[in-house]
């Protein structure tokens, strides 16, 4: 499914409502370097920003997360993933990916977020369409002004994000 503007929570929540306990993600593909800097600010502000040093399990704080945006900014963003974890276990729990290939290459930017943590049946839908659209907003502050940058909102998928370009079940703006 494939949407020209931005989804709301009717014209998303199959993916994210039947879904209880699992992952979702949004990516934010084809990002250009040009957009580095404004989208290391956008994570910076995130909630109880912490640096996810192992990519799975517990995050903990391994160095300064303003150290590390820095590092990242000054040009080690190099092949490989950048981890981030905001509000852990919180109903704004975010794990934030900076994934990038070869220097001077566009970067894609991946969402994680866990469907019961955020969307919990108990919610009404104002407050259901509140989580998402900050989730969406997010999203959409980070690719500001980029309009070859596509999102892409999915359940949990391992690989080449484009692979889901063609996949039926997304939600593509």
């Amino acid at each position: 499914m494939t949407h020209a503007s931005i989804p709301t929570w009717l014209t998303a929540q199959h993916l994210l409502s039947t879904f209880d306990g699992e992952a979702s993600e949004l990516f934010v593909i084809d990002l250009p370097r040009s957009q580095l800097s404004h989208v290391l600010g956008v994570i910076a502000s995130l909630p109880d920003l912490v640096i996810d040093a192992g990519h799975a399990g517990d995050s903990e704080v391994s160095k300064a997360v303003v150290q590390e945006l820095q590092r990242i900014e000054a040009g080690a963003l190099t092949d490989g993933v950048h981890a981030f974890v905001s509000a852990h276990g919180t109903s704004e729990h975010l794990q934030v990916y900076v994934l990038s290939s070869e220097a001077g290459d566009p970067f894609d930017l991946e969402i994680v977020f866990w469907n019961d943590l955020t969307f919990p049946r108990t919610l009404d839908s104002v407050e259901l369409e509140r989580r998402f659209k900050r989730i969406v907003g997010l999203a959409e502050n980070c690719r500001a002004g980029v309009t070859e940058a596509r999102c892409i909102l999915a359940t949990e998928h391992n690989g080449d994000p484009r692979e889901l370009l063609a996949k039926p079940c997304v939600v593509v703006w």
